[in-house]
């Protein structure tokens, strides 16, 4: 859902049909590098680690983001509301 809102930003902003494919292409290249080892690690480790570190990793993720956020609204250069 996130990635379609994305890409009609961009489309909204730039009008170009190649700004919204260089959009897509960057959405699907993690993916792309991260399946094979992601397979890996599934098969060799134990199931409740994987999900912890994956718990874990996106909360760091979600703090970084809201602490620039937080960051961005005291610059006042996004309003604390988006």
């Amino acid at each position: 859902m996130v990635g379609v809102a994305v890409g009609w930003q961009v489309y909204a902003i730039h009008g170009n049909p190649l700004d919204l494919g260089l959009v897509g292409l960057a959405e699907f290249i993690p993916l792309l590098l991260v399946a094979l080892p992601a397979g890996q690690l599934a098969d060799r480790m134990s199931r409740r680690l994987l999900f912890a570190a994956s718990i874990a990793a996106s909360l760091v993720s979600e703090s970084a983001s809201s602490a620039e956020k937080a960051r961005l609204a005291h610059l006042r250069r996004i309003s604390p509301d988006k």
